[in-house]
């Protein structure tokens, strides 16, 4: 299946000299509003889609992006290392599952400006982790793709409860409960 990248991406990867970051960006909450971090693989600021982008450079890492042929859904897993000891309380108090984030993969030009991104993974957060290791530590957070809720089960019901969360005005299905046990006989005169 071909794959279409953004403009000027294409002309970038072709050239003789390439120059590409992955950025990361992933939602948190702080105090009681969900906010979102973006951080890339360089060292300094970056500018892209008018945020600024902080540059964690070897302190963030990723496990390998899998895409199959199946519809399996592949999970990653995203670490910082060399978290503060002292900062695990307010790192675990901020990260909440189900969270979404996305790696991107950006082609950038000699100045190192984005040319172009093209999302490689997005799904939502799973089960954060800590590795203690005395005065450093190193945090990994996975996360699940979004193609994982294919599996799940779906928890509706045509009932009229489950109807007025969706639509509080309307009461077509107020009579269903009265069906369950109704003996309808069709064809008699």
């Amino acid at each position: 299946m071909a794959r279409e990248l953004p403009a000027g991406m294409a002309e970038a990867i072709a050239a003789q000299v390439v120059r590409y970051a992955l950025l990361l960006d992933c939602d948190y909450v702080e105090n009681d509003v969900q906010v979102t971090v973006r951080a890339w693989t360089g060292t300094d600021v970056l500018s892209f889609e008018g945020y600024d982008w902080q540059g964690l450079g070897r302190f963030l890492g990723f496990n390998k992006v899998q895409e199959t042929g199946d519809l399996s859904a592949r999970g990653l897993e995203i670490r910082l290392a060399g978290v503060a000891a002292s900062d695990i309380a307010s790192t675990l108090a901020a990260v909440r599952t189900k969270l979404p984030g996305r790696i991107r993969l950006a082609a950038l030009d000699a100045d190192y400006q984005v040319i172009g991104a093209k999302t490689l993974f997005r799904g939502r957060l799973s089960v954060p982790r800590i590795k203690d290791a005395g005065e450093k530590c190193t945090a990994s957070m996975l996360y699940e793709h979004e193609g994982i809720d294919l599996d799940r089960p779906r928890e509706w019901r045509f009932t009229d409860e489950h109807q007025r969360l969706l639509y509080p005005d309307d009461t077509s299905l107020r009579f269903i409960a009265g069906l369950i046990d109704a003996e309808v006989i069709f064809g008699r005169r």
